[in-house]
This record gives C-alpha cells, structure tokens and sequence, in this order.
C-alpha cells in the first residue's frame, strides 16, 4: 500500500506550510508583541503599600483573549496536522502502531475542531474566526476521512483525505494572514 509520489510531495510541502506558518505567527509575536491589559504592581519605598497600575492596549480584553486563544490553538492545531501528514506519506493502513499514531491525531484534530467552535468571537474578528473555523472543519473532515479509510483499508480515502488536508491549510494560511493585518493595523 504505496502512496503517488505526487501526493508525497504534495505532503511534504503541507509540512513545509505547516511550520512556515506556525513560525510566521511565533516570528511577528517575538518582533510585534502585543500589549497586554494586565495590572503591574510596583512598591515603594516609603511604605509597605502597593501601587497597582494598568497600561493601555490597542485591543478590547474579548480582541486580545480571542487573538491568544487563536495563536495557541493555531501552533496546537498545525503540531497535529503535521503530524498526520507526516504519517500519511506512507500510509499503513494495515499496521497497527501507524493506525494507533494516526487516531491519535484524528482525536487530537476533531477535540481542536470541537474547542475552536465554543470560542467566544469578538464582532471585529468575525470574519477572521470564520474563515479560520472553516479552515480546521476542513481538517476534521480530513480526519474523519481518514478514519473511514482506516476502516474500510481504502488508500483512495486517504488521497481524498490529503486533498482536504491541502485546503484547509490554504484556508488556514489566510486567517492567520487575516489575524495578523488586524494585529499590524492595531500596532
């Protein structure tokens, strides 16, 4: 049960994507790290008091919690997708270890689908939590694909299931380009 060398490559370079967009995000946050509406103490010297003091922020507490949960699921979600592309460059369907490696990540996949869609979205991020919703259903249904190629022993199920994956990384890539142009705007 060999897979094309078109649909390896194509794998390849969703593992490629994968990192370049997950190092993307972790790149702009490191050189444009957003403030944050968080108290700082300071004490002084005269007396035992504290003094509590809050900066400013560019964005509303709902803005920046929905743009934290989006990087941390987004690193979450990518780990998980390039790991399942990396097992499916040469799919065992039949091998246990492989199936088990596998549905680990299917798992991982459908509870980041299930998470994501109880996040609470802010109206100026509307249309970015969309696109980005629709870009890890994709995945879940890649996922679920997957599954369903596992059960029935179909290596067609799988190139379905890598075509998915491809789109909802090109979905995926565009939200998280969308999040960041709202983030550059904001700085």
């Amino acid at each position: 049960m060999r897979i094309s060398p078109l649909t390896k490559a194509i794998l390849i370079l969703i593992v490629i994507l994968a990192v370049w967009i997950g190092g993307g995000v972790f790149i702009y946050y490191q050189l444009n790290p957003p403030s944050h509406s968080s108290p700082t103490t300071s004490l002084t010297t005269t007396t035992t008091t504290t003094t509590t003091t809050t900066t400013t922020s560019n964005f509303s507490q709902g803005e920046q919690e929905y743009i934290d949960k989006i990087i941390d699921h987004s690193s979450r979600t990518i780990t998980a997708v390039t790991l399942l592309s990396e097992l499916l460059v040469e799919p065992q369907i039949d091998d246990t270890t492989w199936v088990s490696q596998a549905t680990t990540q299917i798992d991982t996949i459908k509870a980041l689908y299930d998470e994501i869609s109880l996040v609470s979205t802010p109206y100026e991020v509307f249309d970015i939590d969309y696109n980005y919703t629709y870009g890890v259903s994709v995945y879940k249904s890649a996922a679920d694909t997957i599954e369903q190629a596992i059960s029935s022993q179909s290596l067609s199920q799988i190139q379905y299931a890598v075509s998915l994956i491809n789109s909802g990384s090109s979905i995926i890539s565009g939200s998280i380009d969308m999040l960041n142009d709202f983030i550059a705007q904001r700085s």
